[in-house]
C-alpha cells in the first residue's frame, strides 16, 4: 500500500473514505437493483432519478474531497484533497465501480439460476393450494368462498 501511495492514511482519511465508498456504492447498488434480472444498463433510468443520484454523488464527493479537518460526533474527518495522496477520491470511484460491475453480473447469473430452477416460484407457476373441508365438501381453496349467515357471528 506505501508503494501506491496509500498506506499512510490517518484516522480521519480513513473516516472519510468509509463515508465516499458507501455514499457511492449505495447509489450504484440502486442502479444495479430497479432493473431485477437484466444488466443494469439494460433499463434506461428516469430522469428524475438520473439527475438526483448525480447531484447526490457529486456532493458527496465534493464533501468528502473538501470538508475542513475537523471532528463531527466525536469522529477525525479530514479532507481527502487536503492531504496526499490527492487522488484518493478516484481511487474510492474506481474501486466502487469496479465491484458494481461484479454486483451486477452477479445478480444477473444468481437471476438466471433462480429462473433454470424456479427457485422461490421465480417463474410464476400456481402452486397448488391444500384442501379445505367446508361443510364436509373438500373443495380447492381457489374455488372456496366463504358465506356467513345472518345468525352465525362475524
Amino acid at each position: 500500500m506505501h508503494q501506491w501511495g496509500i498506506g499512510s492514511l490517518s484516522y480521519g482519511q480513513i473516516t472519510t473514505v468509509i463515508y465516499l465508498k458507501v455514499s457511492i456504492s449505495d447509489f450504484l447498488t440502486l442502479f444495479s437493483a430497479r432493473t431485477h434480472d437484466g444488466f443494469f444498463w439494460s433499463s434506461v433510468p428516469s430522469p428524475i432519478l438520473t439527475g438526483a443520484a448525480m447531484t447526490s454523488l457529486l456532493l458527496s464527493t465534493l464533501l468528502a474531497c473538501f470538508w475542513p479537518d475537523s471532528t463531527v460526533d466525536k469522529q477525525r474527518v479530514e479532507g481527502l484533497a487536503n492531504h496526499e495522496p490527492r487522488l484518493l477520491a478516484l481511487y474510492i470511484w474506481i474501486y466502487c465501480i469496479f465491484w458494481w460491475f461484479v454486483q451486477d453480473a452477479a445478480k444477473v447469473v444468481l437471476y438466471s439460476w433462480m429462473h433454470h430452477y424456479n427457485i422461490l416460484n421465480i417463474n410464476g407457476k400456481p402452486k397448488s393450494r391444500p384442501m379445505e373441508t367446508l361443510n364436509g365438501t373438500k373443495k380447492a381453496m381457489s374455488t372456496t368462498s366463504i358465506v356467513t349467515s345472518p345468525e352465525s357471528p362475524v
